[in-house]
């Protein structure tokens, strides 16, 4: 069995922790999406008549044009947090603390 400060550096362990950390670092970036996503919809509900004059091919009711947007947004605010989640977790933290 290997001593607990080799196992520490062992590069699995560096794999899991970057795992980790790309992930919350993503679930940080995107609960103000979701948060942002959910109030459109809220706010657009009362607004669905003005929006019936403005869509002229698409009915405001149709749900899978709604979905269909929430999901592009989605995945355009998740294309543009991955590049910076995947930097912050390349960086090792007691460098970035010593060179501040």
């Amino acid at each position: 069995m290997k001593p607990a400060d080799a196992r520490t550096r062992d590069p699995d362990c560096d794999r899991g922790r970057a795992a980790r950390d790309l992930s919350a670092v993503l679930r940080r970036a995107m609960l103000p999406v979701a948060i942002g996503l959910g109030a459109g919809v809220a706010a657009s509900i009362p607004l669905i008549r003005i929006l019936a004059t403005r869509a002229t091919d698409v009915s405001p009711y149709d749900g899978p044009t709604w979905a269909a947007v929430a999901l592009i947004l989605g995945v355009v605010a998740l294309a543009a947090a991955i590049v910076p989640a995947r930097r912050a977790v390349q960086i090792d933290p007691s460098a970035a603390l010593r060179s501040e």
